[in-house]
């Protein structure tokens, strides 16, 4: 019998642990892993200003249930690409043989927030979980043990399931079928059994299960044969050529930075990269030029993507907002508020991520009169929390009995209407989707099955839009309006950027404008930290309007400069700290090959005479023959150089290869007429009366020693 998972689980176990000091790093993975179309449990808490973000903490046994689910091929999913993420050695996973999986209802460990009793439940996971991967029971501490029990919301079979994971060879799951099981092995009758409530009784359990098989994950497969009477993995294929190939798909980049700039030399492609990069930051994914072109015209059309240009012209009033003249049909001239590009993006993206909070409820006894009636229906069954959770309701007045049809199946739960009533009012203003256990566990404050509770608060909601007459159900509010009332501190309204569009606006040749004058006040805002739901969130009041307003997260600022124009040390510190820069240099290999190593060697002149950021591109070359060479040379390259060296003759001589007393190709002596002194002793060839065909490739290669036989 194979256990191939246990080297994964244990290669896992030692990798998550390195990250107990940056557990938000945990969870961004999962997100990447959501949005790689793998299915997990969401991250997020309602913050002040009613904004929506994910967590920032994440213990160790609830990160590996993810990857622990009853669905076997949903976890060898999973873990392939993890596997791929974190680039593991360990043998591909065949088999899940004599693992216990996750809760399908309530993966996790424990509640996740910043309260102070969640944040310890969570440092006691994290030190039970160090304590395990190292040790074995006896190097359990169990004040932090029976802790994690008490005050975590686990229950003494979800703890011990955990630490099977994390060291399956010292630790074996106390989950009933497994309990039974060594019980019956050992011949123990009902007064004997072990009580697995403390540190103590699981110390016992484990050496009467040492007494039936030495070998705890052979054990626990023998007590799932046992108990299911039956092989329940499918053997699939875990590693295939088309498999390989959707994980490189879903491990592409997911975040990316919310202000950044391309810079460069003229010519390196920059405006030309913003298409593609503009469409990876809103799709999360990587597009061929020609598609992410298609995709990039959608995008603008359906105002998720915005272009501008800065120039000296522009100002605040048409980047932020202003007055502008407005001529009535009989010639009077008034004045209105416009929004420049910035603001309007800005509230569109805001609006974009904004719920309503609904009104004129429904009551409960009308949706739970709706709920008994379905469950008279034949073979309807209610959802769980989780996409897999499934329960078979009965309903005997206040009653309820829900039988678990998914995970460990059959097992039934005993709730009274009361609870469920008491959850469902205290929920009235989250959405179906928002409803988990941990909400429930708050309002109810007794551990009486939170997930289940949570599965019919569900249920009820999506009755309630059933009967749209009866309800306003919750809805995305897209409009600038709702947006700008949001600001101004409406409660109508709350912020979820977890899933919320991403929107980019771009600003080509941002260097050229002058930023004070266009951003004013603004660019503080800019700064990752003082967007909507960041800790230091701020909120200006605009001096024209009066209005609120900041930036969402879900706002990208994507900028070009031409490095030629303008140096990085030249600009705008302000500006420079509140963006990362890209740098997009010339690129040797997109030059033809009939005229690489000439324009290799001309760059390395520039770079000589000037510095490197007046290095010439590679966008001007590409796709030339030699005959559209000689054109962009002499009506693009020759301006450029007459610009960089203005009245600097000696430079651009040495530049261009030419240099001594004598004429060159490229420039030649001046002659002056008779009784003159010279003050200019140089001019271009194209200046000699009657001269203007020139082959500049072969003048190229002569002044630089350039044979055509070395051109590739």
């Amino acid at each position: 019998m194979s256990f191939t998972w246990v080297p994964f689980y244990r290669e896992v176990a030692e990798r998550v642990l390195e990250y107990e000091d940056r557990q938000s790093d945990l969870v961004a993975i999962l997100c990447e892993m959501k949005a790689a179309g793998l299915p997990t449990i969401s991250f997020v808490e309602e913050l002040p200003n009613n904004v929506v973000l994910p967590f920032a903490e994440i213990d160790p046994f609830t990160f590996m249930s993810i990857f622990s689910s009853a669905d076997i091929e949903d976890s060898k999913k999973k873990c392939l690409w993890l596997k791929n993420q974190w680039k593991f050695q360990s043998t591909t996973i065949e088999d899940f043989n004599g693992r216990v999986s996750a809760e399908a209802h309530n993966p996790e460990f424990c509640d996740l927030g910043e309260e102070d009793w969640e944040l310890e439940s969570n440092r006691s996971l994290w030190q039970l979980a160090r304590q395990a991967f190292t040790g074995n029971i006896e190097n359990i501490d169990a004040e932090i043990f029976n802790h994690c029990i008490n005050d975590c919301s686990s229950s003494i079979e979800k703890i011990t399931t955990g630490l099977s994971w994390i060291n399956p060879a010292e630790f074996l799951s106390a989950i009933s079928f497994v309990s039974s099981f060594v019980n019956s092995q050992k011949g123990s009758s009902k007064a004997e059994e072990s009580d697995i409530s403390s540190l103590s009784g699981y110390r016992n359990f484990l050496e009467n299960a040492r007494r039936v098989n030495l070998d705890f994950v052979a054990l626990s497969h023998d007590a799932r044969l046992a108990k299911f009477g039956r092989k329940i993995n499918v053997e699939i294929p875990f590693e295939t050529p088309k498999g390989k190939a959707q994980i490189h798909q879903m491990t592409q980049p997911t975040k990316y930075p919310l202000n950044q700039i391309l810079y460069g030399p003229p010519g390196t492609g920059k405006t030309y990269s913003t298409i593609q990069r503009a469409v990876e930051i809103i799709d999360d994914k990587i597009l061929p030029h020609k598609e992410a072109k298609k995709r990039f015209d959608e995008l603008r059309k359906n105002g998720q993507i915005e272009f501008v240009t800065f120039h000296q012209s522009f100002s605040y009033e048409e980047f932020i907002e202003g007055l502008r003249p407005i001529l009535d049909g009989d010639g009077t001239a008034r004045y209105e508020i416009r929004y420049g590009v910035l603001k309007t993006l800005a509230l569109r993206a805001t609006g974009m991520s904004l719920e309503k909070k609904a009104v004129n409820r429904s009551t409960f006894e009308s949706v739970w009169a709706q709920l008994a009636e379905k469950t008279e229906e034949a073979n309807w069954k209610m959802n769980g929390i989780s996409k897999e959770g499934q329960y078979e309701v009965e309903i005997n007045g206040k009653k309820i009995n829900a039988i678990n049809l998914s995970g460990e199946k059959n097992i039934s739960y005993q709730l009274n209407r009361s609870l469920i009533e008491k959850a469902w009012q205290g929920l009235l203003d989250r959405s179906e989707e928002e409803v988990r256990s941990k909400q429930v566990y708050e309002i109810i404050q007794v551990g009486t099955h939170p997930a289940v509770v949570a599965a019919f608060v569900r249920e009820l909601k999506r009755i309630e839009k059933e009967k749209p007459s009866q309800i306003s159900s919750t809805s995305l509010e897209k409009s600038s309006e709702a947006a700008q009332s949001f600001l101004n501190n409406s409660q109508d309204y709350r912020a979820n950027f977890v899933n919320a569009p991403r929107y980019v606006l771009i600003v080509d040749e941002i260097n050229r404008g002058n930023i004070s004058k266009i951003l004013g006040e603004l660019i503080t805002l800019l700064e990752l930290d003082k967007r909507i739901g960041a800790d230091n969130e701020l909120r200006v009041q605009l001096p024209v309007s009066g209005e609120h307003f900041a930036l969402p997260p879900n706002l990208y600022l994507l900028g070009t400069m031409n490095t030629a124009d303008k140096s990085l040390a030249l600009l705008d510190i302000a500006l420079r700290r509140r963006f990362d820069f890209i740098e997009m240099p010339p690129q040797s290999k997109l030059f033809p090959d009939f005229a690489r190593d000439v324009l290799i060697q001309l760059n390395l002149r520039l770079e000589a005479a000037l510095d490197r950021e007046h290095r010439i591109g590679h966008a001007y070359f590409i796709g030339c023959n030699k005959t559209e060479f000689n054109d962009i040379f002499r009506n693009k390259i020759i301006p450029l150089l007459q610009e960089f060296f203005y009245n600097d003759w000696e430079t651009l001589r040495a530049v261009l290869g030419e240099s001594g007393d004598k004429n060159g190709a490229f420039v030649v002596k001046l002659k002056a007429p008779d009784g003159m002194k010279v003050k200019t002793k140089w001019r271009w060839w194209f200046d000699v009366d009657g001269v203007e065909d020139f082959d500049f490739l072969a003048a190229l290669r002569d002044n630089y020693k350039v044979n055509a036989d070395d051109e590739s």
